[in-house]
């Protein structure tokens, strides 16, 4: 029987782990990795999609490793969403997602509502920042303006921001990034007014996807020296016009997806993608296992036949290597939730140090500065990780001496006063070194 570590996923948050684990500026779960912990400077945990912009605490490591093995619903379930993804994709899905919130772009507007909804409301109520035939005059000043577009029944994003003379322009697509590989764009300005249109081109080139939540901020495309038109055209009166092709029509994208990458659907959603597969790998390399014990037993069973030609194949299988890979992930996740000082699960209260290790409490007490970095011991606690201990399923200290007992924090707590299978040292007082179990004893 193969040893495999016992340390399973979570399926489902309760309300009050909900609770617990959110992220102190946007409100939704610490799903998405780069999360952090508050410390003297930042009061609030943030999650990976706010810790870049606003969070300045420390890196919750520890709690990451646990966090993994959670199936975190999307942020937008109250809208409909019922998918559930393990951290490493949650980002991707919710940027993608198509229940996704996005804010209205116009100023001073606090609209916020699905993409369906969004064209209807900027032509009903921000008419002024639709670009019906893709131009503009250009601004001089400074200035930050915000534009929409509408083409191929899809809706684009013109952001203009002047600063110091330089002209800077960016064109995004909102929708799933998948589709944005559909479109490619041209900016050019040309002089106003003028009988013979020369021009000069800005842009030619792949449109990116908006997909930053809180603000604009995002890499621009052209950046124009606007001083350099009175060389070129004589004034700085021009007009910008924005031409966005589709290289690939929707329908043919997907036919072409359809035919090379085909897929079971099931209310209209993807079965067994990529998501699905983050999902269920536990289980999956799991019983994958175990089909592979079963096999090679029956396998041992056919005789020498058999066995000499598995020997000629000279190399390990795919699943022996992905079990491998396996394994040694499980065995890295334990070790992450050891103590450095007590070699045991950390314990509550669980502290960390500035640059992010955690210890258990009583064994921080012992020390100044942190066994694993020499950084320095604020007096920072880690609760999303105690509540992360209390949620995940992880196996008792005693497995390596047959002990099969699997349980969150509060249970291995309660167990390891009376696993049988834990270690005793010799009680005779001869400096003997013997270890073993109380049967053994």
């Amino acid at each position: 029987m193969l040893d495999i570590p016992k340390i399973s996923s979570v399926d489902e948050l309760s309300e009050d782990d909900k609770q617990n684990l959110q992220c102190g500026y946007c409100g939704n779960l610490l799903s998405v990795p780069g999360i952090t912990v508050p410390d003297a400077k930042d009061s609030l945990y943030a999650c990976g999609r706010c810790s870049k912009t606003k969070g300045s605490g420390i890196p919750a490591y520890a709690y990451e490793t646990l966090a993994s093995l959670v199936k975190f619903p999307c942020r937008y379930v109250t809208y409909g969403c019922k998918k559930k993804f393990l951290m490493e994709a949650v980002l991707d899905h919710e940027r993608a997602c198509k229940h996704r919130i996005y804010k209205c772009f116009a100023v001073n507007c606090n609209w916020e509502g699905a993409i369906a909804a969004l064209k209807g409301h900027i032509t009903n109520c921000h008419s002024n920042i639709i670009l019906k035939d893709g131009s503009f005059k250009m601004p001089v000043d400074d200035i930050t303006s915000v534009y929409i577009m509408y083409m191929y029944d899809e809706i684009y994003l013109v952001k203009v921001h002047v600063k110091d003379l330089i002209f800077h322009l960016g064109v995004k697509y909102l929708g799933k990034p998948p589709e944005c590989g559909r479109f490619t764009y041209e900016a050019e300005i040309k002089k106003t007014g003028a009988k013979q249109q020369s021009s000069i081109k800005l842009y030619n080139g792949k449109m990116k996807c908006y997909t930053d939540y809180k603000n604009l901020n995002e890499k621009i495309d052209v950046d124009f020296d606007i001083k350099s038109l009175d060389g070129i055209f004589k004034t700085r009166k021009v007009d910008c016009f924005i031409n966005i092709i589709e290289n690939v029509p929707r329908k043919e994208k997907l036919s072409k997806q359809t035919a090379t990458n085909p897929q079971e659907t099931k209310n209209n959603e993807v079965v067994g993608g990529p998501d699905a597969l983050n999902m269920q790998t536990d289980n999956t390399i799991k019983t994958a296992i175990k089909e592979e014990i079963t096999s090679t037993d029956n396998t041992n069973k056919n005789g020498a036949k058999n066995k000499k030609k598995n020997n000629n194949t000279g190399k390990s299988s795919p699943l022996k290597e992905q079990r491998m890979q396996y394994e040694n992930q499980q065995a890295d996740m334990i070790r992450e939730l050891e103590c450095p000082v007590c070699q045991e699960y950390i314990y509550p209260p669980i502290m960390i140090c500035v640059s992010g290790h955690s210890i258990c409490g009583d064994c921080k007490s012992k020390l100044t500065k942190c066994p694993t970095c020499s950084s320095e011991y604020g007096n920072t606690r880690n609760y999303a990780l105690e509540s992360m201990l209390n949620l995940v399923q992880l196996p008792c200290r005693n497995d390596v001496n047959g002990c099969e007992f699997l349980g969150n924090f509060a249970a291995l707590q309660e167990h390891k006063a009376n696993c049988k299978y834990a270690e005793f040292k010799c009680p005779v007082p001869y400096h003997c070194k013997w270890v073993g179990s109380d049967q053994l004893l």
